[in-house]
């Protein structure tokens, strides 16, 4: 076994610390990778390792894998300093092509990426366009990038992208609701599931 990839989910410490606890002296390398669907599937990596446990707090995604670049901007479109938040922006040859069937989300999420370069080799230009992913990151002082979360309402639970707001807005469409918050509830065991909240005009039955 000479790699363990990680994905879909923000790898935490306690997901990797009782393989160092058990196998202290494995060559087995642990890979946390971030990426998403539209810029076919990963992009960045990191190999984790127990220098990165003992710093506590998150663990960083890494750095882009060949091919990939990527960028975080402020909501003007400005690259932010190192440890500051912004959103990420993936360009690169492994971006889709846009969404189905829908131009409007397409235009939204698929920009004109400022910041392509040129190709003095073959006189080409790559990365023209960008993809607006809607997570927060921050560049680290080594220049790994730390995964902080969701610019906006979504949500993923065991590796699925959820929109909050969509659910909330199935659930109004029922003639005797008329306030709904959904929003994400944590067990014990560290697993999530969905939590909607209801007001009524009447008492509903299940």
């Amino acid at each position: 076994l000479r790699w363990i990839v990680f994905g879909g989910e923000a790898l935490e410490p306690k997901h990797v610390q009782p393989w160092f606890d058990r196998y202290p002296d494995a060559p087995t390398q642990l890979v946390n990778m971030y990426g998403i669907t539209e810029t076919t599937v990963h992009v960045t990596h990191q190999v984790i390792t127990t220098d990165h446990l003992a710093q506590g707090g998150r663990l960083p995604a890494g750095r882009p894998l060949p091919g990939y670049q990527v960028r975080l901007l402020d909501p003007h479109g400005n690259p932010v300093p190192t440890g500051v938040p912004g959103e990420i922006y993936v360009a690169g040859n492994g971006l889709a092509r846009g969404y189905l069937h829908r131009p409007q989300l397409t235009a939204e999420r698929f920009t004109a990426n400022p910041h392509h370069t040129a190709d003095t080799s073959t006189g080409t230009t790559t990365g023209t366009r960008m993809y607006r992913s809607g997570d927060l990151a921050r560049w680290l002082p080594d220049g790994t990038l730390e995964h902080l979360g969701r610019a906006d309402d979504q949500v993923k639970i065991r590796g699925y992208r959820i929109e909050l707001g969509e659910i909330e807005t199935a659930l109004t469409t029922h003639p005797h609701i008329h306030e709904t918050l959904v929003t994400t509830h944590q067990d014990p065991d560290g697993h999530r599931r969905l939590l909607a909240y209801l007001v009524t005009d009447t008492p509903l039955t299940p």
